[in-house]
């Protein structure tokens, strides 16, 4: 796709006739251009005035409505009329010629109409030469009337015109070659449009070099030239020479506060950059900032506004947002053909990129009237010979592979890499694409032996001919040591190599596999290094999880159940843990401290901007913020580029180190195994790790589909709290069926009859992340048993979890604070509603307004005010703005109060605080601000809803608000998976709490309340959803807590009533039950 057009490049003419009156010279110079309509407005008005004052004062009118607010319509017809008197006047001559020149200028600018503006500026010449004007102003018109000629395709005419006046320039004083880095930068444009590549690159560097001698490194000019280089570089896939040249250019425009047509091409450019290297999330918002930019300069009707538009239509395409591409590109079709019809250039760019929309919707008809559309027009203005032609058949063979046509995909692709090695030559990085797409194309014609041919070809490339597809001694290491930073056809070809070697399997051909999945993630590793937004490392990630997959896959069917299962874990927490490594002062890219925080400090600033503008409702505000977001990310890639000149270390690529099952065993205490899930599209395999003995490793017999209906099933048996009291026999039973098939599916394959342990760690991937494992059922269960008397995983195991295995490491080798100190927090809602209009948003007022009361949390809190030594907080002061003061100062939290899930925009999921009018926090704590804390603490409990459930993310676990507070560092949590009763939550806290001051480890201590709420509950309240919502995540080990210091001496008592005390607290929960809140169902957290 062609997503730069030229960008337009003229100084608006400077001759102003004296009126005496008034000097609207002034006013124009000091940008005064309302001031300047009123004037004009008004004399206008005036009786007596003389025919030419009028047009004159037309003139000003259409200036000054032109430059500034006006209307666009209003300040053409004035120029008009200006005009029409001026140009039979000979008295008004060199009024005429002014008129003349702005009115060509805004014809060019605002309406893209170079007829009309051709016109004005050969008009133009015939009257400057009439009146003998300097030479200046001269080769100001020229280079406009050249620029109209090459817009209307009249190419020859106008590269004479440019040759003719470089010349004339060159022999002029020096002061003259400020004009000539104009005409040296349209005639590389002339040239390239022509595919004269090697011409085109010596005008454009002519160009800059001139303007930096006779302008300055910081000024507008060389800004402008540097995009132009950019665009060079970019049109001919050399992508990491443009894109320092566009951040250069960018750092000009926004240090000199300049905002205009130029600076937003430049965003558009960079933004297209991004495009070709998969960094979308990067993109787009330049793109969004280039066309809103467009539209309020330029107006709807604006071709480079209609180009920012195909633009963004290109980004939703690759994000997979069809909908929102074609009507996008739609749009910016329709655009071009009302200002200039179905025969301009611009219209038939944009009408190919409508044409691969309708390919990729599968709309093959309308693609193929399109492309037939811009290829008759191409033969007919480009050439069958040009790099326009070339680019339009790529598209166009993919409509006939889409089509089932390969001998057309092959001979169209053929006629490409004739065209491209003919005008480029053969070693050019814009043939590679051609090349694998040929090779995609042979395979599937069975023409294997040519299609090696051209893959091995693109690797040569892609490692400077160091290496192709050959088994070579050192292969991967050879590939890694000169691949490119960008390594999309690179990545291809070794794609297409692999599928090959897997289907006809020729000698050593598993050994050759295995060195191309490793190299294949350690390319996308290093890719992810140049990403700053996490939705493009994300994907980055979804690409490198499909290596991992087919490497696990591989190694299963080998039996190298030890390969597999390091690769079952190589993607879980990836994100998760580099952050972790940073706030630890180390990193994981080598990268100096200081230099870390001064990246983290502008990255930070990025995000909190991307969030204000995702919270705020307001479009102007909205806007603005994502300008703001846009200039800090700019910073954030000029560092990125410094990084990488002072560091070069950094893009250096390393192999993937493999989990050590030993370093693994050691870890694990005595009695406790592991167990690590790996879902796949096609396969779940579960691995097994005791602390001594063999792996075990099993393909589950459940496949991906039917896995997650029986696990959304499980979780409606135990969460939908209507559904069990509505229907409680129906209830039971899709417990019954679903606890036992998960069970028999996702643990007794590997668990079989083994006795040797009594402790899990349990690494879930995917969905499984959204079920308590203690729930599931070892056996059949005896008819009319009790929900107390169910065979529960829970009563044979003490369970807890983690994101990966490469996380658990990191969190035992946390050393605990052991302050054993506790802060504890309880949220209060009642009488809050309406309190703080003044000083909250309407969402946040919404938000507060539907929480309800939580009478239990405060008996949570003032247990551990009676037990523990700490500071606690209820009412008002349980704000957010104590918990940030305060919070990492102790080692153990707790935080008793609702919990808001945001599914779609995980960042702003948020614990809730009591309300207290503050004027700068808004007492909802949101995931990103608890990323950004430094916690120390030992343990973590949220006693809020579903604070462990959220949308899994591959290469950074379970987007859920626990995974915020690991953000923050802290290495355990005790979290939710389902809105909790509030009454049985109080009771579990307060014996996992007792259990945990024995020294009992948390997963223990967690695994002995739930078996005594058990024991001691009584009907319904036995039922699983009011005691195994919260698991244990992260570290396990003990941990100290500090008794208050009455819990001592009442110890003894505590002891005596504690039996009688469960009995009543039980039956609160029964009668809690039964006279439920009708509105609300359950009190629930």
């Amino acid at each position: 796709m062609k997503f730069l057009l030229p960008l337009l490049f003229f100084l608006p003419l400077c001759l102003f006739a004296q009126i005496s009156e008034q000097s609207f010279e002034k006013m124009a110079d000091k940008g005064e251009y309302e001031a300047m309509v009123q004037l004009a407005q008004e004399q206008l008005k005036m009786s007596h005035i003389s025919p030419q004052d009028k047009a004159r004062l037309q003139f000003f009118l259409a200036w000054g409505l032109d430059e500034g607010p006006g209307d666009d319509s209003l300040a053409l017809s004035q120029y008009l009329a200006a005009e029409n008197w001026q140009k039979n006047a000979p008295q008004a001559l060199k009024e005429y010629a002014e008129t003349l020149g702005l009115l060509g200028f805004f014809y060019s600018q605002k309406r893209s109409d170079f007829e009309q503006a051709l016109i004005r500026f050969e008009a133009l010449e015939q009257a400057y030469n009439r009146l003998g004007e300097a030479d200046s102003l001269k080769v100001d018109n020229e280079i406009n009337l050249a620029y109209s000629l090459r817009m209307l395709e009249r190419m020859q005419e106008a590269e004479q015109r440019y040759k003719n006046l470089a010349q004339r320039l060159l022999k002029q004083p020096k002061a003259a070659h400020q004009d000539l880095v104009r005409v040296y930068k349209e005639l590389a444009n002339l040239a390239l449009e022509q595919d004269q590549v090697d011409q085109a690159l010596q005008l454009f560097q002519q160009a800059l070099q001139l303007a930096k001698e006779n302008f300055g490194p910081e000024s507008k000019a060389y800004a402008s030239q540097l995009n132009s280089l950019a665009t060079y570089y970019y049109r001919l896939s050399f992508y990491e020479e443009a894109e320092p040249l566009l951040l250069e250019a960018l750092k000009i425009y926004k240090t000199q506060n300049i905002q205009d047509k130029k600076y937003a091409a430049a965003l558009g450019n960079l933004g297209a950059l991004y495009i070709e290297l998969d960094r979308l999330h990067d993109a787009l918002p330049l793109m969004q900032e280039a066309a809103e930019m467009e539209k309020a300069l330029l107006g709807e009707d604006n071709l480079d506004y209609a180009t920012s538009l195909n633009n963004m239509g290109a980004v939703y395409m690759r994000l997979g947002e069809f909908e929102k591409s074609l009507a996008a590109v739609k749009q910016s079709v329709a655009i071009i053909k009302k200002a200039k019809g179905s025969s301009h250039g611009s219209y038939v760019n944009n009408l190919s990129n409508l044409a691969y929309v309708y390919t990729v919707a599968e709309k093959y008809e309308l693609a193929d009237a399109a492309y037939r559309e811009v290829l008759a027009w191409v033969r007919q203005h480009r050439g069958e010979k040009s790099l326009t032609y070339a680019r339009i058949l790529y598209d166009y063979a993919i409509l006939w592979e889409k089509k089932g046509d390969m001998e057309k995909a092959i001979a169209l692709n053929r006629e490409i890499l004739s065209i491209q090695q003919a005008i480029l030559g053969p070693d050019n990085p814009k043939l590679l694409r051609s090349k694998n797409s040929l090779a995609i194309y042979l395979f599937a014609n069975e023409q294997d032996e040519e299609a090696l041919d051209y893959i091995d070809q693109v690797v040569r490339h892609c490692t400077n001919k160091n290496v192709g597809l050959a088994a070579e001694e050192q292969w991967q290491q050879q590939v890694l040591e000169h691949a490119p930073v960008q390594n999309t056809d690179l990545l291809k070809s070794l794609g297409l190599y692999y599928d090959y070697l897997q289907r006809k399997q020729p000698q050593d051909y598993k050994n050759r596999l295995e060195q191309i999945e490793q190299t294949a993630i350690s390319l996308l590793e290093n890719e992810r290094k140049n990403m700053s937004a996490e939705a493009d490392k994300l994907r980055s990630l979804q690409a490198q999880q499909k290596w991992v997959l087919l490497a696990s896959k591989q190694a299963m069917q080998e039996k190298n159940y030890l390969r597999a299962f390091s690769f079952s874990d190589f993607n879980k927490t990836v994100l998760l843990r580099q952050h972790l490594a940073q706030k630890a002062g180390r990193s994981l890219s080598k990268l100096p401290k200081e230099w870390q925080e001064k990246q983290a400090k502008l990255i930070d600033n990025w995000k909190e901007l991307r969030i204000a503008a995702q919270k705020t409702a307001e479009q102007s505000e909205k806007d603005s913020l994502l300008r703001a977001a846009n200039t800090a990310k700019l910073k954030i890639d000029e560092l990125r580029l410094e990084l990488a000149q002072k560091y070069p270390q950094l893009a250096q690529l390393e192999e993937i180190k493999p989990l050590d099952i030993q370093a693994l065993q050691k870890e694990l205490r005595a009695n406790e195994a592991l167990i690590n899930y790996m879902v796949t599209p096609e396969k779940i395999y579960a691995f097994l790790l005791p602390k001594e003995g063999e792996l075990i490793a099993k393909e589950l017999p459940i496949q991906l589909e039917d896995l997650n209906k029986s696990i959304n099933d499980f979780r409606k048996s135990l969460s939908d709290y209507p559904f069990i009291q509505s229907d409680s026999l129906k209830a039971r039973t899709l417990y019954l069926q679903e606890g036992q098939l998960l069970y028999q599916q996702l643990l007794a394959p590997i668990l079989g009859e083994q006795k040797q342990f009594d402790q899990l760690l349990i690494i879930p991937d995917a969905a499984l992340a959204h079920i308590p494992f203690e729930a599931l059922l070892r056996a059949a269960p005896q008819d009319n048993s009790s929900y107390a008397e169910l065979p529960y995983l829970v009563k044979d195991y003490a369970i807890y979890y983690n994101y990966s295995l490469a996380l658990w490491q990191e969190n035992k080798q946390q050393q605990p604070k052991n302050n054993g100190q506790f802060l504890g927090f309880a949220a209060s809602y009642e009488g809050q509603a309406g309190a703080t209009s003044a000083l909250r948003s309407m969402q946040e007022q919404r938000l507060r307004s539907h929480l309800s009361p939580l009478p239990a949390a405060r008996q949570e809190i003032d247990f551990l005010a009676q037990e523990f030594s700490g500071q606690f907080f209820y009412d008002s002061l349980a704000n957010e703005a104590n918990f940030k003061r305060l919070a990492p100062n102790f080692s153990v939290i707790h935080l008793a109060m609702h919990g808001l899930l945001r599914p779609r925009q995980p960042l702003l999921s948020a614990l809730a605080f009591s309300e207290n009018n503050d004027s700068v926090e808004n007492n909802f704590l949101e995931a990103h601000e608890i990323a950004k804390l430094d916690l120390n603490s030992d343990l973590l409990v949220l006693s809020a809803c579903e604070t462990g459930l959220g949308k899994f993310e591959q290469g950074n676990g379970v987007a859920s608000l626990a995974r915020s507070f690991m953000y923050a560092k802290v290495p355990a949590l005790l979290v939710s998976l389902w809105q909790v009763n509030d009454v049985s939550t109080a009771y579990l806290m307060q014996a996992y709490y007792k259990n945990l001051a024995e020294g009992q480890s948390k997963s223990k201590a967690l695994q002995a309340a739930k078996l005594q709420y058990l024991s001691n509950a009584e009907g319904i309240a036995q039922h699983p959803a009011f005691w195994a919502a919260f698991i244990q995540l992260g570290a396990d080990h003990p941990i100290k807590l500090s008794p208050g210091f009455w819990s001592s001496k009442l110890m003894l008592l505590a002891t005596v009533f504690a039996s009688g005390l469960s009995i009543l607290i039980l039956l609160y929960i029964i009668l809690r039950w039964k006279k439920k809140d009708q509105k609300a169902g359950l009190y629930q957290k």
